[in-house]
């Protein structure tokens, strides 16, 4: 489900590149929630990881991952930086 919050699959091919989502349960269940991420994909303007690329350093993905959370949730630059102990800098 975090994977799915974080990568926001929007067709079966994605889906199934899911940890734990195989074909069978993407046949299954898989248009619902589809149906649901796509919705509030479009509903929110939310630019889903796969729709652009990031360059980042290994050991800093678990930053990166919360970074493009807390962008889809709209939360301010400012306050990604508080939340990640570092200093925003514009």
């Amino acid at each position: 489900m975090e994977e799915m919050a974080t990568k926001y699959p929007i067709s079966a091919d994605e889906l199934i590149n899911i940890t734990g989502v195989s074909k069978g349960k993407a046949d299954r269940y898989g248009k619902k929630f589809l149906d649901l991420i796509k919705t509030y994909v479009e509903d929110n303007d939310i630019d889903r990881p796969s729709d652009f690329v990031v360059k980042s350093v290994v050991n800093k993905s678990g930053d990166k991952v919360r970074i493009i959370q807390a962008i889809d949730k709209r939360i301010s630059i400012d306050e990604i930086a508080k939340m990640l102990g570092m200093n925003a800098v514009c």
